[in-house]
């Protein structure tokens, strides 16, 4: 899922719920971590 209108636009239309609640939705939850580990730099 994109955050930007396309990406809204088209989660919204593929979960059959309005933009509005998928921005409300990604805007309060909690950000999450994409790495588990850090980056070691040689």
């Amino acid at each position: 899922m994109a955050f930007n209108g396309a990406g809204v636009r088209d989660t919204a239309r593929t979960l059959k719920i309005g933009i509005n609640t998928v921005i409300r939705t990604l805007k309060n939850s909690p950000p999450k971590r994409i790495t588990s580990s850090p980056v070691r730099s040689c």
